[in-house]
């Protein structure tokens, strides 16, 4: 089953982590691939004489490509699919977990009392990257997302539709 936002809600805007962190967990990858296929072309006849086989070369050179390719699949999986969901009413957290395991909760936008933005670091800076924090009244659980782009917009946006949030309410409470 997959994540639907309720009909009588607005998408405002989607929250993801910034392409940085994809590319800071492939990287490792692509260089593990590389010193592979150096391993296995330059150095397996001298370290294993069986290993003088083109075809057995090109065996482990495609073993070695599927297993980085279904790792990167499931990164990238996990990636794309770890969001934050800004509606008019709330803030959904969907948490990919692993492959099959996903995690949704959601955040009244009216109980929101406190938004924290951390940017730490060069990079972070420069790229403009940082980590955002939600705390709600009353809730043990801080809602959190971390590296996504342009922390601070992010923030202010969301801030925005809490206080036009609350005046839809309290204009709602003096009707009543």
């Amino acid at each position: 089953m997959t994540f639907r936002i309720p009909e009588d809600e607005k998408e405002i805007f989607i929250i993801r982590k910034h392409w940085f962190v994809l590319l800071e967990t492939l990287f490792p990858m692509a260089l593990v691939f590389i010193l592979g296929v150096g391993v296995i072309f330059i150095f397996s006849g001298n370290i294993f004489p069986t290993l003088e086989s083109l075809a057995l070369k090109i065996f482990l050179t495609s073993a070695l490509a599927l297993i980085l390719w279904s790792i990167s699949f499931i990164v990238w999986t996990n990636w794309h699919l770890d969001v934050w969901v800004v509606t008019e009413k709330r803030i959904y957290d969907v948490q990919q977990q692993s492959l099959f395991s996903r995690e949704v909760s959601e955040l009244r936008l009216e109980r929101l009392q406190d938004i924290t933005v951390e940017v730490r670091g060069f990079v972070s800076t420069f790229l403009d990257i940082g980590n955002l924090h939600v705390q709600s009244a009353g809730a043990s659980r801080e809602f959190s997302i971390s590296h996504i782009r342009h922390p601070y917009k992010a923030r202010d946006i969301i801030s925005s539709h809490v206080d036009s949030s609350q005046e839809s309410n309290q204009q709602i409470n003096k009707d009543l």
